[in-house]
């Protein structure tokens, strides 16, 4: 007869390993002790009886005992009350009814005392307000969400610039903008759940902290992107199938001018602040580089440049690269005096394209992280490794196998190993840990598990 063995490897908890074997015989006594403390309460629900009595009210004798001793009682409420005369029998044959009656009952009472279990409450504790978390932030936090809120202005001001010269282009551009003003709040919502300790505590309700809220905040951030991205192709075709039939003059436009020309240079600037100094989208691009998605063809081919210099910062960041390309071919169209009812339809379909292009792989992505769907990255490996666990000549069986990733780089492993009872448990956890760790690990320079065993 085999025992199982369930291991969980999280990479981001101390090493823990336990082991409970309980056998058949010691059930069996637990369920001795518990008959026995049952008996024991029943009988403290009779009558403050003799403990004789009470073992007697359980025999065959009791009904004849029992009996008598009313029959007394009757006749001496028969003669003090001089009520009618009735047929004896038929008295005691009530009074016995009634006697089973009870008793029924009150085991019925017993036994339902006894299976009915009270546990305390679980207590846990709710997030702390809106109130408490800003007056608790770091000051590099504080720094974070002051750029969130004037890199989103400067992304209201170039849709303004664009509506007030009636330019798809424009408004287009500003929706990526906000985008990226976005992806910074994303960073501050990033490194408040990890650093807060009210998110970083466990619970039952939580047992992986709060940490998966920042995968939840990124996939709204992408869902926006994706709304955006149907509105302008709406528009832009729509503008394009109307011209001709309208009989617009091709000429009229409005131009930049030197108040456009600004607000669209210091938006350029604002997406290279917020990607080198704050490392904005970050995440996505470290997640993406890993597991690069693929959709209907299309996928992600992220420069994996060095990280001192500046403009490699930029260029591996396939976000801030889109942005800025967006924003300088923009520029150049209306600078240069190319742009036109036409051509600036054109640009805005063309940044729906690029808005498809971020949107759809990310959303994807992280769709599977919140649908807890195996890596990848780690699905390649997984096959391998349990070959090697199932060589183990103490391990029976493998099941119940999944790998899941809890946030960005944090990765849940669990499965359930069969052992021969004479196995060493700890050393076939300690065993199992070290041949699963590697696919538990985002990055391999911060590979820290946390198993757990129960035989």
């Amino acid at each position: 007869m085999s025992s199982a063995t369930a291991v969980t490897v999280q990479s981001s908890a101390p090493l823990r390993a336990s082991g409970n074997t309980t056998h058949t015989k010691e059930v069996g006594h637990e369920q001795q002790e518990v008959s026995q403390h049952t008996t024991y309460q029943a009988n403290s629900y009779m009558p403050n009886q003799p403990q004789e009595q009470y073992i007697a009210t359980h025999d065959h004798s009791h009904d004849h005992s029992h009996v008598h001793s009313h029959q007394h009682n009757h006749d001496h409420v028969h003669d003090q009350y001089q009520h009618h005369p009735h047929p004896h029998d038929t008295h005691e044959h009530k009074h016995e009814h009634a006697h089973h009656h009870d008793h029924d009952h009150d085991h019925h009472d017993d036994h339902h005392h006894h299976h009915h279990h009270h546990y305390p409450a679980v207590s846990i504790p709710p997030f702390p307000s809106w109130a408490d978390i800003f007056a608790h932030l770091a000051p590099m936090q504080k720094t974070i969400f002051t750029w969130f809120l004037i890199h989103c202005g400067i992304g209201i001001l170039v849709w303004w610039a664009g509506a007030s010269r009636d330019s798809l282009a424009i408004m287009g551009l500003s929706y990526l903008v906000i985008f990226d003003a976005l992806g910074v709040l994303n960073t501050f919502v990033s490194d408040v759940a990890r650093t807060h300790p009210a998110f970083l505590a466990s619970s039952t309700k939580r047992p992986f902290s709060a940490r998966r809220y920042e995968i939840v905040f990124a996939m709204a951030t992408t869902i926006y992107l994706l709304f955006v991205t149907m509105y302008t192709t709406k528009e832009s075709l729509e503008h394009l199938l109307t011209e001709d039939a309208d009989h617009h003059d091709q000429g009229h436009h409005k131009s930049l001018g030197f108040t456009g020309f600004i607000i669209l240079c210091i938006s350029m600037g604002a997406t290279v602040i917020s990607c080198v100094n704050l490392r904005n989208h970050d995440n996505l691009v470290r997640y993406l580089r890993r597991s690069p998605p693929t959709v209907h063809g299309f996928s992600y081919n992220v420069i994996n440049g060095a990280r001192g210099n500046a403009v490699n910062i930029v260029l591996s960041n396939i976000y801030t690269t889109s942005i800025l390309a967006s924003c300088l071919v923009v520029l150049v169209f209306f600078v240069l005096g190319f742009a036109s009812p036409m051509t600036d339809k054109f640009l805005a379909f063309g940044e729906s394209v690029i808005m498809l292009y971020l949107g759809g792989p990310t959303a994807m992505a992280l769709m599977k992280l919140l649908l807890q769907t195996t890596p990848d990255v780690a699905r390649s490996g997984i096959e391998s490794r349990l070959f090697e666990i199932r060589q183990n000549p103490d391990v029976v069986a493998i099941d119940r196998v999944h790998f899941w990733q809890n946030t960005y780089g944090k990765c849940v492993g669990t499965i359930e190993v069969q052992v021969k009872p004479t196995a060493d448990e700890e050393s076939i956890l300690q065993f199992v840990y070290q041949k699963l760790e590697g696919l538990t690990t985002a990055d391999a320079a911060d590979s820290v598990g946390h198993l757990e065993g129960m035989g």
